[in-house]
């Protein structure tokens, strides 16, 4: 049902999140809109990654959508309730999966009359769906027997509900078991909402497991969702009483499945209404909390969101400067240049000695992993998806990576001569090393001005001196080394190791800058 929505609405689908979330309200009303369509809050939270990370969504709102999504995950309970006990589905979900799928054979190349078919296919799938559960919440309900823990403490009860989602992996499935066992008296009505309640925390924990290797977004987002749930249960469980004397006494439902399921819709309503006025507080501590690690290049790129074209050119243009942000990072980690110049005595060498070697190595990895990851993501897309001015701004990124790639790679390429340099007994050698981490930290100012600089005549001219001055400096350098070979303060091979060294920094330091380049004047900025 997701594909054929998405393949029917075209367009106006994919970016239906987007054009709904300019403000809270409308972002907890789109979540769950777009939820209760595609019964996937998994999908949705997917998407708000990608949103998120590339900027077309702040934070603040993905969180008024996660809220939403969570109302939007009960619509199939409803449906469930309210028909599932009353009609044989297999009867109605055969017939319509046949007669729409023979006719799909016949119209392939008619795109719109085939995509609506494979819409009604796809009703006709949940509803043999619905049976299934049915009948499987049934027999799970006689060999699982719920009855026998009906007289426990209701936390006890809440913890099997809890218990149950996470083993199963299924909200929905719980909630039929619930539904289940209150229309066949295994459970009493507030034993069943337990249940529900337990499973509104058991969701979030597959998710926040799967975030554990991914992206901050996806991350935030787990911990987000599994806030917002425990919150839920916390409020839910504390209120479970007056909740129930609510729903019989004042709303009027007398029906104990309806009953239910009003349960579950109403609780999630409740919490949207306590967070609603704490989001941008919740926010701010979620960003801080995750987000203070990105200039240490702890962020990974999630190769496993939604590849939506619309947002390919604005997500690959963060993965760009993300990643030229973590090589400019792993440059510092080379050079040494986070330690102190005046760095000498017992203290600063115990600290030297004490200091965790080999994170350079890790850290290379993880940027060689994360290139692999955009690359799969960029596999995902097509040509013909994306118009013109996107598909050269996706191009002008990625160039824009492989440049800070083969930055990343040139200076590790030499680290162990510069380990070499630094506790060399040659003089000059030694004074080498301390010069280039002096350079470094002065092309490194550069960067950043750059970086922070906005206008665009001024960026041309600057890129332009700062490559004149990394040429001039290499050029000074091969003479202070020719003239050091002369004078014989360097060997045949240490002057030709130290030239090399010398080319490589300068390869480095011109592709960082075209990479910063092409990030600057031909894609734009993050969120533009």
């Amino acid at each position: 049902m997701e594909t054929v929505t998405r393949n029917l609405a075209g367009r106006s689908f994919k970016l239906f999140l987007r054009d709904h979330t300019n403000n809270l309200v409308k972002a907890v009303f789109g979540g769950t809109v777009l939820t209760g369509l595609i019964q996937s809050s998994s999908v949705v939270i997917l998407m708000l990654m990608s949103f998120v990370g590339a900027g077309v969504i702040s934070f603040r709102n993905a969180l008024g959508v996660l809220l939403g999504s969570n109302l939007g995950t009960t619509v199939d309970s409803w449906f469930y309730a309210t028909i599932g006990f009353k009609f044989n589905l297999q009867n109605y979900s055969l017939p319509i999966i046949a007669i729409a799928g023979i006719i799909m054979f016949f119209t392939q190349r008619r795109k719109k009359l085939y995509d609506s078919l494979y819409f009604i296919f796809s009703i006709g799938i949940l509803l043999l769906g619905f049976g299934f559960m049915k009948e499987g919440a049934e027999q799970l309900v006689m060999k699982f027997n719920l009855a026998a823990y009906a007289d426990y403490n209701l936390v006890f009860i809440l913890f099997i509900g809890f218990i149950l989602t996470v083993i199963i992996q299924s909200s929905s499935a719980t909630i039929a078991i619930a539904l289940t066992a209150l229309h066949t008296h295994a459970l009493t009505f507030p034993a069943a909402a337990c249940v529900i309640i337990g499973s509104e925390a058991g969701t979030s924990i597959k998710f926040l497991l799967s975030s554990f290797q991914g992206s901050a977004e996806k991350r935030m987002l787990a911990w987000a969702d599994l806030i917002f749930n425990l919150v839920t249960v916390i409020v839910s469980f504390s209120l479970l009483s007056w909740i129930i004397l609510f729903i019989r006494n004042i709303v009027g439902i007398k029906d104990p499945l309806v009953g239910l399921v009003f349960f579950q819709s109403f609780i999630n309503f409740i919490s949207i209404l306590i967070f609603l006025p704490f989001v941008n507080i919740f926010s701010r501590w979620l960003k801080k909390a995750f987000f203070n690690k990105k200039l240490r290049g702890d962020i990974a790129f999630n190769k496993d969101q939604p590849v939506i074209p619309e947002l390919a050119a604005a997500l690959l243009l963060e993965a760009g400067y993300d990643i030229l942000r973590r090589v400019i990072y792993f440059h510092k980690k080379i050079f040494n240049t986070s330690v102190p110049e005046n760095a000498n005595g017992f203290f600063s060498g115990l600290r030297s000695f004490a200091r965790v070697h080999g994170t350079t190595e890790r850290e290379y990895s993880l940027i060689k992993e994360t290139e692999g990851d955009i690359l799969k993501y960029y596999t995902g897309l097509q040509k013909d998806d994306l118009v013109k001015t996107d598909y050269e701004k996706v191009n002008y990124s990625l160039t824009a990576i492989r440049q800070s790639i083969h930055a990343a790679k040139s200076v590790h390429d030499i680290q162990h001569n510069l380990q070499a340099f630094n506790a060399s007994a040659n003089d000059f050698l030694f004074r080498q090393y301390g010069l280039l981490q002096k350079e470094w930290k002065d092309f490194e100012v550069q960067l950043y001005v750059l970086m922070e600089d906005e206008d665009g005549a001024g960026l041309k001219a600057g890129f332009e001196n700062s490559m004149k001055l990394a040429a001039s400096r290499f050029q000074v350098h091969t003479g202070n080394i020719e003239r050091s070979l002369a004078d014989r303060e360097l060997s045949e091979i240490e002057a030709s190791t130290l030239l090399n060294v010398y080319q490589e920094i300068l390869s480095s330091q011109k592709a960082l800058l075209r990479a910063l380049e092409l990030l600057k004047l031909n894609v734009g900025k993050p969120g533009s």
